[in-house]
């Protein structure tokens, strides 16, 4: 249970912004006939401008979607699909004495169906199915064949002032991930039986979910059986409300999670029952300052422990255009963590946030302090590449640091607050609209703390990872 939960449910809320807005992103760049595009969750494209174009005019993509079932045209059909594989050359990234992995093979593959009535009813389903050559992988990498969602949707209201639609069966509860540094937002493996809905009037969109996760069978120490999901008995329920102002998109969020969880420190294995309270605010911009500053706070009882804790997020850069575009940024990052007598368990759990830096991944996220820079070049057509830092410290030496999903990265055997320093160089290139790769490198420092938890040669602590994307 300690490898699902940790994998899989630090994933549902991969980022803390508005749930309409992923939809609303891809139908307004697709209208534009921006041909460089690439999608987070597929369930929520709108792909209904494809009516209007003639069969010259549509790329491969386009061509199928909205294709006519009935002589009418009431009934339609569409197909898409996404494959990710990459190839991870780590040197000890997760800082262990003990555990190092080498080139790492990763699959994931979705495809979908999507069959619509008179755009007011649609039934939705996709099977997800992935790979991995790792000894003891999550469920994330290593989960088999299965529906990953399979849900109705009803449109019940669309007056133009007023927006309501609801969905009902298995679906991926996804929050949105903005596109920040040009990184893929693809689809997360998390999958929920749940009701949510969408509602939007006066510029406010409510976002609302409730339901039961479905985990991938752990059976003879593997994830990788076929169409074995099964649900966990937990239940977890999210209310969102986001907006925009002048000074950019606003969000505020509770969400109410049960579960079991042996993540948290300081505090025996056992059910969770966790409130989260969070405050979200951005501006992303192609010109001039642009922000994005986030602020969760979270409260409950983990085995008769009461859970206090919280975590404070800010990136702040600058924008510029010539003939490529420019982006240099800063970023500050604190989570709290607990003292090893203490009768509260204040270390922050990332099961309940996303990653909102996008480099954290590898890095510390839980019981950390961090200030990093960064830099990015876009150049046409859809180039990045971006380099920066990040240095981090702990928030509380009796705690060890955990990483966003929940790992621990650094031990506790170390009297030391300074952790390391990490430095990344990335290059994120479309080859088409459809196409995309990338390269991920990262290399830290050694220190006294490296050198207390894994030994001397601490300085063999890099990864460097090939990531090829194809969506249609």
């Amino acid at each position: 249970m300690k490898t699902i939960t940790k994998c899989t449910l630090s994933l549902l809320a991969l980022s803390i912004s508005g749930v309409l807005h992923a939809s609303d992103t891809a139908a307004s760049t697709w209208s534009e006939r921006n041909p460089i595009v690439f999608w987070g969750d597929r369930a929520n494209e709108d792909w209904s401008y494809v009516d209007n174009l003639d069969e010259s005019q549509k790329s491969f993509s386009e061509k199928l979607k909205r294709l006519d079932i009935t002589d009418d045209g009431d009934w339609k059909v569409s197909f898409a699909g996404n494959v990710k594989v990459a190839l991870d050359n780590r040197w000890n990234h997760m800082y262990d004495p003990d555990i190092r992995k080498h080139n790492e093979l990763r699959s994931r593959l979705q495809f979908s169906t999507d069959v619509t009535y008179q755009d007011w009813m649609r039934v939705f389903g996709e099977i997800r199915t992935n790979y991995t050559n790792l000894d003891a992988p999550g469920p994330v990498d290593d989960a088999g064949t299965d529906f990953h969602q399979l849900f109705a949707e009803f449109k019940l209201l669309d007056d133009g002032e007023q927006f309501l639609t609801t969905r009902l069966g298995r679906q991926e509860i996804y929050l949105n991930e903005w596109q920040m540094m040009n990184r893929e937002p693809t689809p997360v493996q998390s999958s929920w039986n749940a009701v949510s809905a969408k509602y939007s009037v006066s510029g406010i969109n409510f976002d609302a979910y409730y339901g039961e996760e479905v985990f991938p069978l752990f059976d003879d120490g593997s994830f990788s059986g076929n169409w074995d999901d099964k649900t966990n008995g937990k239940n977890s329920t999210g209310l969102f409300a986001n907006w925009r102002t002048d000074f950019g998109a606003m969000q505020a969020y509770v969400m109410s999670n049960q579960l079991t969880n042996s993540s948290f420190v300081n505090a025996p294995d056992g059910d969770v029952d966790i409130q989260v309270l969070g405050l979200h605010a951005h501006d992303f911009v192609s010109e001039g300052f642009g922000y994005m500053v986030d602020g969760v706070y979270q409260f409950g009882d983990h085995a008769g422990k009461d859970i206090s804790a919280y975590m404070a997020y800010a990136d702040f850069n600058y924008n510029w255009k010539a003939d490529w575009n420019y982006r240099v940024g800063m970023n500050l990052h604190y989570a709290s963590g607990s003292d090893a007598d203490s009768d509260k368990v204040n270390t922050f759990n990332s099961l309940w946030t996303g990653d909102p830096l996008g480099f954290a991944h590898d890095g510390a996220y839980g019981n950390a302090m961090q200030v990093g820079g960064y830099s990015v070049i876009e150049y046409s057509p859809k180039q990045t590449i971006i380099t920066g830092f990040m240095s981090t410290w702990r928030a509380n030496t009796d705690d060890a640091i955990y990483t966003l999903n929940q790992d621990v990265l650094f031990g506790e055997d170390s009297d030391e607050k300074y952790a390391y320093t990490q430095f990344y160089l990335q290059f994120h290139n479309y080859i088409t609209g459809n196409l995309k790769t990338e390269v991920n490198t990262y290399y830290a420092l050694s220190s006294d703390y490296t050198d207390d938890v894994v030994g001397p040669d601490s300085k063999d602590i890099a990864r460097v990872e090939l990531v090829l994307i194809y969506n249609f």
